[in-house]
């Protein structure tokens, strides 16, 4: 990778995050403020981003959600989901909604259950 400029591979993370893949997008924002003058600590992160990247072994989405209650963080999640989806991302953003609204009525009884009273 020494011959191949740093700005063209982060520009590729960029097109990667912006078409397909915004779960890189804070890693990839990190590595773009370098671009002039990258170390050895940046090129090996991009080639880490770039290694996460082609780790499709087995093409499972990710479910990540956060609940917030007086703008602090009382629960949270980020996770691979256990089950292939093959027809679409659509398909996966059903499954973490459905994961998430579970979460959000144990939430919700918990802080109940505490006597938290959201405002």
């Amino acid at each position: 990778m020494q011959n191949i400029p740093y700005a063209l591979v982060v520009g590729s993370i960029m097109y990667a995050v912006r078409c397909t893949r915004p779960d890189v997008a804070f890693a990839e924002n990190i590595t773009s403020q370098f671009l002039q003058n990258p170390g050895d600590l940046y090129w090996t992160t991009v080639k880490n981003i770039l290694k996460y990247l082609t780790d499709a072994d087995d093409l499972k989405s990710h479910t990540r959600y956060v609940f917030v209650l007086n703008g602090g963080v009382v629960d949270w999640k980020s996770a691979k989901q256990s089950i292939f989806t093959t027809s679409s991302a659509e398909e996966a953003e059903y499954i973490a909604a459905f994961d998430a609204s579970k979460e959000a009525v144990w939430v919700r009884k918990f802080m109940f259950g505490l006597g938290v009273v959201p405002n």
